[in-house]
């Protein structure tokens, strides 16, 4: 049930893919800056995420150059993520959100999600 508010961005999902190799606790905390940052970053973007139903996927790239992979590929297909880059973590990207396209979609299957025990 997608509600169209932009036609031109239908954002059924957001993902949010931090790093697998940070504890539990900071994964959690890395995707919630990030949504906050793409709802900043995006505001037209985020409210129609909002009106179509608020979905949303976490999911773990396994380290930072997976991660810094995942983001220079979407740049590169012409979807541009929101990055979180924590001061107390170093200059490494920890987290991006993704609003769902073709693009991302296509992106992201592959990745499990964030803290599942497989």
């Amino acid at each position: 049930r997608t509600r169209t508010v932009f036609p031109h961005m239908t954002p059924a999902k957001l993902y949010l893919v931090t790093r697998a190799d940070l504890e539990p606790g900071a994964q959690l905390a890395q995707t919630a800056h990030v949504a906050l940052r793409f709802a900043l970053d995006r505001p037209e973007e985020a409210l129609a995420w909002q009106k179509g139903g608020e979905v949303v996927v976490v999911l773990a790239a396994r380290d930072e150059i997976a991660l810094r992979s995942l983001v220079f590929g979407a740049a590169l297909a012409g979807c541009s993520p929101s990055v979180l880059y924590e001061p107390d973590m170093g200059p490494a990207p920890t987290a991006i959100a993704l609003a769902s396209s073709d693009v991302a979609d296509r992106f992201v299957k592959r990745l499990p999600l964030a803290m599942s025990r497989e």
